[in-house]
This record gives C-alpha cells, sequence and structure tokens, in this order.
C-alpha cells in the first residue's frame, strides 16, 4: 500500500517538473520571436525613413570647393634668385607671391640671361632651361632680367623663349617686366633690350610690365657688391611690380 502511494507521488513529481520544462521551453521561444520581430521591425522601419528622408532631401545649394592659389613660375636672373637679400622671404618674387597670394615656384639663376648662360655661377640661358618650368604646369609665368651680357645678341633667346613658353604653356599667362638696373641710369643698351622683351612677350599674347627704375638714385638700398639691391632694394622692385600688376585687373 505504501509502495503504491509512493509511486503516485513520484508520477505526480514528474509531471511538475516536465509541465516547468514545458513552460521554460516556451517562454524562451517566446522571448526569441519577439526579440526577432523586433529587431525586425526596427530595422525596417530605420531603412523605410533614411530611404523617405534621402528622397525629402533636397540641398539648398551645390557644393563649390574653394579656388586654389595660382602656382607662378619666375625666370630670371640673380635678381630673380634673390642675390643680396638677407633670406629668400625678402626676394622681390616672394614679396609679391605672398602679397598676391601665389604659390611662388622660383627659377632664378645668377649671371644669365635670354641667350646666355654663366660660367661663374654654371647657370643656363633662359631658352635652355624651360623644361622644368612647362613639367610644373604654372598658372602664370613672370620673366624678368636685369641684361646680364649685353655684348651677347639676346633678341633671339627672347623671342625663342616666348614662342617656347606660348606653344607649351597654352592656357599660362605669361608677364614679361622691364629690365631692372642699379642706381645709376640704364645705358642705352639696356633701354632696347627692355623693347625687345616687350615686342616678343605681347606678340605671343603676353603681357609687358614696366616697371620704372624703383633703384635709380638710390645707393642705400643697394647690397655690398653695389650691383645687387639689398632687402629695401628689393622691397622697392616688388612695390613696382605689384602696383603695376594690379592696373591689370583680372587676367
Amino acid at each position: 500500500m505504501q509502495q503504491a502511494s509512493d509511486l503516485q507521488d513520484k508520477k505526480r513529481l514528474n509531471a511538475r517538473k516536465f509541465d516547468a520544462k514545458g513552460m521554460l521551453i516556451v517562454a524562451i521561444a517566446l522571448t526569441i520571436l519577439t526579440i526577432s520581430s523586433i529587431t525586425f521591425y526596427n530595422d525596417a522601419t530605420i531603412t523605410a525613413r533614411l530611404r523617405n528622408s534621402s528622397s525629402q532631401y533636397q540641398p539648398t545649394q551645390e557644393y563649390t570647393p574653394p579656388p586654389q592659389p595660382p602656382q607662378v613660375a619666375f625666370l630670371g636672373d640673380s635678381f630673380t634668385g634673390g642675390a643680396g637679400a638677407s633670406s629668400k622671404s625678402n626676394r622681390w618674387t616672394s614679396i609679391v607671391s605672398k602679397e598676391l597670394g601665389w604659390i611662388e615656384l622660383n627659377y632664378g639663376q645668377g649671371g644669365t640671361n635670354y641667350s646666355s648662360g654663366s660660367v661663374r655661377t654654371g647657370g643656363e640661358a633662359y631658352v635652355n632651361r624651360l623644361t622644368d618650368i612647362i613639367i610644373s604646369r604654372p598658372d602664370i609665368v613672370v620673366v624678368s632680367a636685369a641684361g646680364n651680357r649685353l655684348d651677347l645678341e639676346q633678341k633671339a633667346g627672347i623671342n625663342r623663349t616666348f614662342e617656347i613658353l606660348r606653344q607649351k604653356l597654352p592656357e599660362a599667362t605669361i608677364i614679361a617686366t622691364s629690365p631692372y638696373y642699379r642706381a645709376e641710369e640704364m645705358p642705352p643698351k639696356l633701354v632696347q633690350f627692355g623693347k625687345d622683351v616687350e615686342e616678343a612677350a605681347e606678340s605671343q599674347g603676353g603681357v609687358y610690365l614696366e616697371l620704372g627704375h624703383p633703384l635709380l638714385n638710390r645707393a642705400n638700398v643697394m647690397d655690398d657688391d653695389k650691383v645687387h639691391p639689398n632687402n629695401a632694394g628689393y622691397a622697392l622692385i616688388a612695390e613696382a611690380f605689384i602696383r603695376e600688376f594690379k592696373k591689370l585687373g583680372a587676367l
């Protein structure tokens, strides 16, 4: 009799355990289903909202990137290279570039001119060192000279220099400056040299800037060698260039 009662109790206990396990399994299944439904709902809702918002978004204006500063190549002699200046930042080319917001590319080599190089400095004639300038693809090319070796023929080199620059850089603005000189009066040969430069530059669609003679009778703005300007002299050349350049307006 006691054994039958124990057996009955054992069956009831097993039944309760089975019911508990079943309820636990059902609860877990419902939880997983609920989470999946919520995740699906959230994903679908977010995707729909993103699609809807992107279709409704209209930019107020098109984006225009800021203009890049022009690259300017300065081709010249020791005046362009800054001989006599205390630092490169005091070259007239560097002063001009800072004032006008240009990226300066300086190709100044002492003792050179359009047709002639310099044994002393190893510099080549302008016409023979245009390759690097052409490769750099500048927006503007400024060509200047102080008139080295005017005892040699320069006109052919002048003409050819501007021809090559225009041919290889058809979109660039080409600017030639009048020759600069020391604190003395310009010799007649240098005056004629300037006229040849003006004619050649303008024949190729370039611009000629007449800078005058900013160093005339100003020995105090010359370096100790009496040939090259000091910082003050270069500042005067830069001032003359900026003044004449601004007269051109938008190029």
